[in-house]
């Protein structure tokens, strides 16, 4: 388990939210230890917390439908707050901008070490700026990306993409979140999901 460095003072007295934005195309253990961490974060600094998982899908690198993603992540983590983006707000930008809409006025972010920088630069940048159209999307008292960590060997989204175009379930099945890996219907299930929307089955 990662430790944090820090708590967030102004949690205290004003709302903060710890949101972690990502594709989860399928869901992995990885994803596991990134959206624990985010919850852990954000009870430790008295936040509120957010998972959004993208809405892209395709059968190379998405394979599973908004409705389907949607499925599999409530079934792996019950008592998560999650929400999957769509066509209208498909970006983490979108949903900065629909935080401070609902009031919060501190805004954390959880990332892999691959892309902290880059949400950092991105949310920062457009923090109480107007955009090309001339609008503010958010203007949060702060804006902080917090590094989860680098991805762990074997279970990024595209090896299990792989294990699933190969027919491999056995080795899908044992990267899988703990509550999927545990119940094997579930398993069968995202299994199956993903091997559809591949077109391989």
């Amino acid at each position: 388990m990662i430790k944090f460095k820090f708590f967030l003072k102004e949690a205290i007295k004003s709302k903060t939210l710890v949101m972690h934005y990502g594709r989860m195309n399928p869901v992995t253990q990885g994803h596991e230890e990134n959206i624990k961490n985010t919850v852990a974060l954000a009870s430790k600094s008295k936040a509120d917390h957010l998972i959004v998982a993208s809405h892209s899908q395709d059968k190379e690198k998405n394979p599973l439908s908004p409705t389907q993603k949607m499925k599999h992540l409530t079934r792996a983590f019950p008592n998560v707050n999650i929400r999957v983006a769509d066509k209208t707000k498909p970006t983490i930008m979108h949903h900065a901008e629909e935080a401070h809409k609902q009031g919060y006025e501190h805004l954390v972010v959880t990332a892999g070490e691959d892309r902290a920088a880059e949400y950092s630069k991105l949310l920062n940048r457009y923090n109480g700026q107007a955009d090309r159209s001339g609008k503010v999307l958010y203007n949060f008292k702060s804006i902080k990306v917090v590094s989860t960590g680098q991805r762990k060997e074997g279970i990024s989204g595209s090896d299990m993409r792989k294990h699933a175009k190969e027919g491999n379930y056995d080795q899908f099945k044992a990267n899988l979140p703990t509550r999927l890996r545990n119940n094997e219907s579930h398993a069968r299930d995202i299994y199956h999901d993903t091997r559809k929307g591949m077109e391989v089955e």
